[in-house]
Order: structure tokens, then C-alpha cells, then sequence
């Protein structure tokens, strides 16, 4: 859901149903080619199996944005994309890192405000560029808005963190990462209990938020955590009634 707009997606047919609540107004898309969906306000992007990326705005209209995309992130209904051969952030293209021997990129994640970007590799290896706004790269030996100007490896996750990581995100100014053993982590902007750590405005470092999470998301300035055991954890800042009744505008992990 996009704020006023929601888009159902239908795995057995491979469609959407639009519905625009503000006009009472709702659109059949029928997409049987979709692969990977992204939704970032105010606009839904997808990704087919032929590896192209189209966008959908509210209205219903769809714009083709690039070819030979492995992933996508974004910023602002702004994609950024990761391809076989290079980054693009920003519209900036950027070269992709030296990887270890028969390793590659599947994923990319980038802030809110696309000052900092992650990239994820297929044997758990996470890359790092961009500046370091509010400790949000998790490197110790890094100073606050300290520059990465080319993608280097996380050394201290690959040396802390002994499961893989399997899955990353972020929101606008943090990062939160998922290993196999069902342990997340997150680094950066913290102000309002974005990732739920209560007493620290910023994390410098990737710290522990949850365990036996099994699907997790990252909004702007909140996390919410699916567990093994189907509980439902959330925090943060809710402005807009995202996390139902009765819950504390800004909230620790509950």
C-alpha cells in the first residue's frame, strides 16, 4: 500500500488490481511477465523476467526505465538499479566492486536519501559506498559523514556477523540486514527508535534488533519484523497510522 493507493498482486495470474481510494477509482494492470515488485511512494516499480524495469504511476500509466537489471532500490519514486556490469544511483553510474572468485551482486539498497548505497552478494558479502550519515555504514573506524568514494567490502560485518546475510534494507537514514539464522541487524539513524534500540540517537555499528525474524521491511523512519512464530514486531515513527491504534508516535520495538 502507497499511502491513498493500493496495488494487490495476484501470484497465480500475475496482475494487479489498482485501486486510487482518493477518486473511488480502481485499474486492472495485467503484468504476467512481473518477477519483483517495489513499491516507494508515489509510484510502483517491477521488474520482468526478461530483467527490464517499468514504472506505474497511481494513475495507471507505465514508463519502461532500463534493461539487464539484477535489482532495485529507491528513493523518492527516484530508482536506482543494479545491473550485471555497473550501479547506477542517482542517475551516476558507478563501477561494481572486485568480488571474491565465484561470487556476484543480487541485491542493492540504498537511504532515503540516496547519499549511501549497499550492495549484497549472493555468498553474503556486503559492499559499502557513499557517505556516512549518522554511522549508517556500521564501520567503527569510519567517522560521522566520513566518504566512501568506491565499493568496499564490509570487513568488520564479514569479521562480527559469523551467519550469512541473506537480505538487506533501508530506510531513510539506516540499514538493517537479515542473516540466515534468522538474526537482524541494523546501523544508523536511530532518533525516532527507527530500529527500536531505545537511548541511542544514532548506531555506529551494526547492532542486534531481532532474532528469529522470517520477513522484515524498512519504511522511512520504521522496521517491522514477521518472526518464525507469526508474531508481528514493529517501532518507530508513526505519523500516518501505519502500525494501528494505541501505538506511541514514536516507539520502541513492540
Amino acid at each position: 500500500m502507497i499511502r491513498n493507493y493500493v496495488f494487490e498482486y495476484s501470484d497465480k495470474t500475475k496482475s494487479f488490481l489498482l485501486n486510487n481510494f482518493n477518486e473511488n477509482q480502481t485499474n486492472f494492470i495485467d503484468y504476467k511477465e512481473v518477477n519483483k515488485v517495489l513499491c516507494e511512494y508515489p509510484n510502483l516499480f517491477y521488474i520482468t523476467k526478461n530483467n527490464e524495469v517499468y514504472r506505474i504511476e497511481p494513475e495507471g500509466n507505465k514508463t519502461y526505465l532500463k534493461d539487464n537489471v539484477i535489482s532495485i532500490t529507491s528513493s523518492y519514486g527516484q530508482c536506482n538499479f543494479l545491473t550485471n556490469n555497473q550501479v547506477i544511483l542517482k542517475n551516476t553510474p558507478l563501477d561494481l566492486p572486485q568480488l571474491d572468485k565465484d561470487d556476484k551482486c543480487i541485491n542493492i539498497a540504498s537511504t532515503g536519501s540516496s547519499n549511501c548505497c549497499f550492495l549484497l552478494t549472493e555468498k553474503g558479502k556486503v559492499y559499502i559506498y557513499g557517505k556516512n550519515d549518522y554511522g549508517i555504514l556500521g564501520c567503527k573506524n569510519l567517522t560521522a559523514n566520513q566518504r566512501i568514494n568506491n565499493f568496499t567490502k564490509h570487513t568488520e560485518l564479514e569479521e562480527n556477523i559469523k551467519s550469512k546475510i541473506i537480505d538487506i534494507k533501508c530506510g531513510y537514514n539506516f540499514c538493517v540486514i537479515k542473516c540466515e539464522d534468522g538474526n537482524c541487524y541494523g546501523s544508523g539513524y536511530n532518533y525516532y527508535l527507527d530500529m527500536g534500540v531505545v537511548g541511542k540517537y544514532t548506531l555506529n555499528e551494526f547492532t542486534l534488533l531481532k532474532d528469529k525474524v522470517k520477513q522484515y521491511g524498512c519504511g522511512h523512519f520504521s522496521c517491522a519484523f514477521l518472526t518464525f512464530e507469526g508474531d508481528i514486531y514493529v517501532c518507530g515513527k508513526e505519523s500516518d497510522g501505519q502500525f494501528g491504534n494505541n501505538f506511541p508516535l514514536n516507539g520502541a520495538l513492540v
